[in-house]
């Protein structure tokens, strides 16, 4: 919006640097991303979907 919208975002200077911040917290949030990314599939297919099955066979079990 910045780009397309120059006129209304002020002078380039301010641009500038609303554009170095808003790139600072995009990749700020790919880390972020990466991360949990990377603990939400630390787990191999097969293991997580045995898991998964002994969960729901418990919960079963339990008369639920």
């Amino acid at each position: 919006m910045l780009l397309a919208e120059a006129d209304s975002a002020g002078d380039e200077g301010r641009r500038r640097r609303l554009l170095g911040r808003a790139s600072r917290r995009q990749r700020q949030f790919q880390s972020q991303a990466h991360a949990l990314g990377r603990r939400v599939y630390a787990e191999k297919p097969k293991r997580f979907t045995s898991r998964l099955a002994t969960y729901w066979d418990a919960w079963k079990a339990d008369g639920a």
